[in-house]
């Protein structure tokens, strides 16, 4: 049953999380088409920038911010450290210049931004999600063209709680590796997932790896079939196992099926399951500790810890729309984007049949991944080259500051003209 249904500023919803007093916090992407009036005459353009907003359990927004960073930024991941810090990260284009920065914010409960940190060393490095240390630091995952050994790389940053590097690194192979999604279990041991080329036998697989707090790989895994397969999400069970969740795409079929499977610590599977025709993106982990998968189409489906299938429940609105996130807290939140334009988020109460769904028995691998570490400022890194040679890497500036209005009507003005 559909509590509420809220649509926002245009642009979409990418992560959704909750702080301790209960209030939503939402981020993404927020952009408007406007008229600029300059010294060479008028023309239409597309303001965007990522935002982050706090709303009241009903949806109404207490407070919203827009960073500006007069290239695209889009906001991929959210979390609330505490009731008054939030952070979030994400990419933004660079300007004048080819590829992407990771980027990553701190605000305050009232919106105020503490500190902006920007990733970049010339080719390409993205931010896809986050996660909270116990001691208030951040442990940011992503992608990177700039270092590692191969065409691209996992990379994943752990940052103290003012925004300094404690340490970075790139984990991979020679062809295409990267990271989606991190958690840190109940042993602080850092669990990634996301997907490699170089340590799968035919095609992508999705692709685990347990880093200690220093970064150093305690185990990786691969798991997979002979189609393509991309973990894109990892929760925690109450009793601290992973559950990881992902999309295979089956090239003679033409279709994305999602896929949800249980870990034990020792990344042996506990359980797996496959639901054709479905593209997951997201899993939450309600209080009473039940699963909720988001798919692409609103599609909602809740499982027990233990991998049975409970209820399944759809979103239907009269004009296309996408899910991004979902977040299990009571009621099921759901965020995404209507019709290319508009923010969404949705309030549900979990109801409906149990989904059709079958077994999925994936292939384990081993993998061995080449690490590149730099520590403290993180000023060093290599790159491995074609002729074999490693590289020093500088990284560029890390600190900046970007503008942060707090309405699209704010930024508007300061742009138009």
């Amino acid at each position: 049953m559909i509590e509420w249904v809220r649509v926002y500023w245009p642009g979409k919803v990418t992560s959704l999380t909750v702080t301790p007093r209960g209030d939503i916090v939402a981020a993404g992407v927020a952009e408007r088409d406007v008229l600029i009036r300059d010294n060479y005459g008028s023309y239409r353009a597309t303001l965007s920038g990522g935002f982050v907003a706090r709303l009241d359990r009903s949806g109404d927004v207490k407070w919203f911010r827009v960073v500006h960073t007069g290239s695209r930024l889009e906001i991929t991941d959210v979390k609330a450290a505490d009731d008054w810090e939030i952070i979030s990260c994400g990419w933004m284009e660079q300007r004048g210049l080819s590829g992407h920065a990771g980027v990553v914010f701190k605000f305050d409960g009232d919106g105020n931004l503490i500190w902006a940190r920007k990733f970049y060393e010339g080719i390409s490095d993205t931010f896809s999600a986050l996660a909270v240390t116990q001691d208030g630091g951040t442990v940011v995952v992503g992608e990177t063209r700039s270092f590692g050994a191969g065409v691209s790389d996992a990379l994943v940053l752990r940052l103290e709680g003012d925004g300094n590097f404690v340490w970075w690194g790139t984990y991979g192979g020679k062809l295409w590796d990267g990271a989606e999604s991190v958690v840190i279990d109940g042993s602080g041991r850092i669990v990634v997932a996301g997907y490699t080329y170089s340590f799968s036998k035919d095609a992508s697989n999705a692709w685990l790896l347990w880093l200690d707090e220093d970064g150093d790989v305690i185990m990786e895994k691969t798991y997979g079939t002979e189609s393509l397969e991309k973990a894109v999400g990892i929760a925690l069970t109450r009793g601290g196992d992973p559950v990881v969740v992902g999309k295979t795409y089956d090239p003679m079929k033409s279709r994305y099926d999602a896929w949800a499977l249980r870990l034990n610590r020792e990344g042996e599977p506990r359980w797996g399951l496959r639901f054709p025709g479905k593209e997951v993106k997201d899993i939450s982990v309600s209080p009473d500790g039940d699963l909720v998968l988001g798919m692409g189409d609103f599609t909602l489906v809740g499982l027990s810890s233990g991998g049975k299938p409970q209820w399944e429940g759809r979103l239907r609105l009269k004009r296309w729309s996408e899910l991004e996130a979902v977040l299990a807290n009571g009621n099921v939140l759901a965020g995404g984007k209507l019709s290319w334009e508009k923010g969404l988020i949705a309030s549900i109460s979990p109801e409906g049949k149990p989904p059709g769904a079958v077994g999925w028995d994936p292939g384990m691998g081993e993998s061995q991944c080449t690490v590149f570490e730099a520590y403290s400022n993180g000023r060093a890194c290599f790159k491995a080259v074609p002729n074999g040679r490693l590289t020093e890497m500088k990284l560029k500036s890390w600190e900046f500051e970007p503008d942060v209005f707090g309405s699209l009507r704010e930024l508007v003005r300061s742009r138009s003209g």
